[in-house]
């Protein structure tokens, strides 16, 4: 189906072709969402903890390397959403066909999407942090034996679990574009 065309509006209102997949899609983006930020989070704690620091305070007062760990991420996560932002808003004015008009699928566009996108560029920049500092030697504090083990077999369970979600979003979102699915 055309995104231009007057259906292109009313892509997720009840009665329209296809809406249960429609509606699907946003629960894999929301479900993607919440597995990057997942994935994320967890390379920040392997961070923390190769560097020996096993126990935080949410709100509360942490060690300088912990808030200075922080503080750098927080600086990563919004400057790149901000830049995937930045990159939907030009889409959206440059193509404005192809995005379509659907006030969940502009919500998906330009909010869903950009924050996912951070959540995932700078947790593979945690990984290559961490990955970068075992190979260096550079842990610090005694840990359990497996520690390693379970730390690198979990975060490859987390970024396969986010690129299959991720790709089924694409695949999906491909489908329902085509009409394959409507």
């Amino acid at each position: 189906m055309d995104s231009a065309s007057p259906q292109a509006d009313h892509l997720f209102r009840e009665g329209s072709p296809g809406v249960l997949r429609r509606w699907s899609l946003v629960g894999l983006a929301l479900a993607l969402y919440l597995v990057a930020a997942k994935t994320h989070g967890r390379q920040l704690r392997l961070e923390r903890e190769l560097a020996g620091y096993w126990t935080v305070s949410f709100g509360g007062r942490n060690p300088p390397f912990v808030e200075a760990l922080w503080h750098r991420e927080r600086l990563i996560f919004w400057s790149l959403a901000a830049v995937f932002l930045l990159l939907t808003l030009v889409v959206r004015f440059a193509a404005p066909a192809r995005v379509g008009r659907s006030v969940p699928g502009a919500l998906l566009f330009h909010l869903v999407a950009p924050l996912t996108l951070a959540f995932v560029v700078s947790g593979l920049l945690s990984l290559y942090r961490f990955a970068s500092s075992v190979q260096a030697g550079a842990a610090t504090g005694p840990r359990p034996d497996d520690w390693l083990a379970r730390a690198g077999w979990g975060s490859v369970a987390f970024w396969a679990l986010t690129f299959v979600l991720g790709a089924a979003v694409v695949l999906v979102a491909r489908r329902i574009r085509r009409g394959g699915l409507a």
